[in-house]
């Protein structure tokens, strides 16, 4: 073999090592997009009272707990899963920031360092603030998702076919509300939680710290308690609301069809135990795909209690 044909074959060689490189590295990227967020967020008085939360200092009478929010694709029923190995290293968050998430985003039967480092090793290292950027504002999937939930807006009935509601709350559920309205807001009054803006975060922060602050602004804005109390919906241990109910009073206030009402069932009773709102790339509300409205498992009265603490 001479000289010539050598260093053909090393070019050669060498070419098609660098386009198998660049394959894999474009395969991987893509298996790391995603087209929309899905935000879980719990109620402590359901989970509760089925499981020990003594990892919880004290349950919020009028807020969810976060559970997460998670990178999702519309085709699949999960998004991206562990995109890297970077490790969360809870005790090098800022103690601010490791004091809100404690309030807001609670591991309850679990240890919140444990809890957290599940989810950001899980759904947090695929999350990327540039997603919207890279898959588009426009991108076929979330513009047709969105496109449908702007057609669906104005063609809901909201059913009040529940023979348990009452038009009064009891003694015990007022002292619990304390300050709250006891009746629906009237339309002038009523949010609607569509506006929700981003947070400018420092670009000195590491991946985790703008992962969890980012979050956390998400879920206060879409105070799904708020939501619900809006519409009328409040905790209650007397009375049980229709799945419709509950489904309604969120897509109203989001101006949406299609959210995830999980459910679990305890002593013979449909507690609420978890709500999913799917969010597009930019975080405002969208209807849920097929993907994820099949995890939709609550049928027939359910249970809001009010927190045990």
């Amino acid at each position: 073999m001479n000289t010539k044909t050598v260093a053909i074959f090393v070019a050669v060689f060498a070419l098609s090592t660098m386009l198998a490189f660049v394959s894999a590295s474009e395969s991987e990227a893509t298996r790391n997009q995603y087209d929309f967020y899905l935000l879980a967020v719990e109620w402590t008085g359901s989970v509760c009272r089925v499981k020990d939360c003594s990892y919880n200092k004290e349950q919020s009478k009028t807020r969810f707990n976060l559970h997460g929010l998670w990178p999702s694709k519309d085709a699949k029923r999960h998004g991206p899963q562990e995109c890297t190995h970077e490790a969360l290293d809870y005790d090098h968050l800022p103690n601010e920031l490791r004091d809100e998430l404690e309030e807001y985003w609670n591991g309850l039967y679990h240890p919140t360092e444990q809890f957290l480092e599940h989810e950001w090793s899980k759904h947090g290292t695929c999350w990327s603030p540039q997603m919207k950027d890279i898959r588009g504002h426009g991108h076929s999937v979330v513009a047709r998702l969105l496109s449908e939930s702007r057609r669906r807006k104005g063609g809901r009935h909201h059913s009040h076919n529940n023979n348990n509601h009452n038009s009064e709350h009891s003694s015990e559920e007022n002292k619990i509300l304390e300050s709250e309205p006891l009746t629906p807001a009237s339309d002038a009054d009523r949010k609607v939680y569509n506006e929700f803006s981003e947070p400018q975060l420092d670009e000195n922060l590491s991946a985790r710290e703008k992962y969890f602050k980012q979050v956390l602004s998400i879920a206060k804005y879409y105070d799904v308690y708020a939501m619900l109390a809006q519409e009328g919906v409040f905790p209650s241990t007397e009375r049980s609301y229709s799945t419709d109910q509950i489904r309604e009073a969120l897509g109203r206030s989001m101006g949406i069809r299609d959210v995830v009402i999980r459910c679990e069932h305890f002593d013979g009773d449909l507690f609420l135990k978890e709500v999913r709102i799917c969010l597009s790339l930019e975080y405002k509300p969208m209807n849920c795909p097929a993907s994820v409205i099949r995890e939709n498992n609550c049928h027939g009265p359910v249970l809001y209690p009010a927190s045990l603490a």
